[in-house]
């Protein structure tokens, strides 16, 4: 060592060591918690559910699941919330996480909202094109009724180009 102090894994307090021998350049996004908030339970890592940022996965139910996890093991505190939810980020939506940079995030409804508006439209835009693609004309429906049936959850998607992708997909 050259006398900094510094451990093998270069250890030393947040900041210090990000010259060429620190072994990360990531930056913690959230503000670090006041100390003496409430103790926090230990939550066995397989009762977390888990968000990758896949398409597959709904935003507001990944959201909700964590709710109720934390309201099972007493995290009632917004702070404990914060402090928790990174762990159940994986892949794609941990790295969106870290790309915020350093103590950017100090509640949980700042987090909430950076969450929802990253993956609500992105992961409802798939099931909701999906289910666009699967309408199908009933049997007892003419066609004039299917248009306007169409036409209304199209508008009802909320997306500006889903008109224009629909319209090229079936014409």
């Amino acid at each position: 060592m050259d006398g900094n102090n510094e451990g093998i894994f270069g250890e030393g307090r947040r900041g210090e060591g990000r010259g060429e021998n620190s072994l990360s350049t990531l930056e913690f996004p959230i503000e670090e918690l006041t100390r003496g908030t409430t103790p926090m339970k230990n939550i066995p890592l397989s009762a977390l559910p888990n968000f990758h940022g896949l398409s597959s996965k709904d935003p507001d139910e990944f959201l909700f699941e964590f709710d109720i996890l934390c309201r099972s093991y007493d995290y009632v505190n917004n702070a404990q919330k914060l402090k928790l939810f990174p762990t159940t980020l994986k892949g794609n939506a941990l790295r969106w996480f870290m790309s915020f940079g350093g103590h950017v995030i100090t509640t949980w409804d700042e987090m909430k909202e950076k969450f929802l508006a990253r993956y609500q439209d992105y992961c409802r835009t798939r099931e909701k094109m999906e289910e666009l693609f699967k309408m199908v004309q009933k049997e007892d429906e003419n066609l004039e009724d299917f248009v306007e049936r169409l036409q209304y959850n199209v508008q009802r998607y909320e997306h500006p180009d889903v008109s224009k992708y629909i319209l090229k997909q079936y014409y």
